[in-house]
């Protein structure tokens, strides 16, 4: 039986580190800050990885991210 693929398998790097900020309540300035990017380049990684979990809001990839222990 084939196992379910990890978040960290499904994400990007850049997701993934947007994620785990998600997950700490940091702000959209501040995620954009630690990627080192423009704050629209961090609003489309999250868009990407909202996709990617099939979540409908931020909350919904929250709540994927504290299930997945991050």
């Amino acid at each position: 039986m084939a196992r379910k693929p990890s978040i960290a398998d499904l994400l990007t790097e850049d997701e993934y580190d947007v994620l785990t900020c998600l997950v700490a309540g940091e702000s959209q300035q501040t995620i954009a800050f630690r990627l080192g990017k423009g704050e629209a380049h961090a609003l489309a990684v999250r868009a990407s990885l909202m996709k990617k979990l099939g979540a409908s809001c931020t909350a919904d990839a929250v709540r994927e991210g504290i299930y997945a222990g991050l």
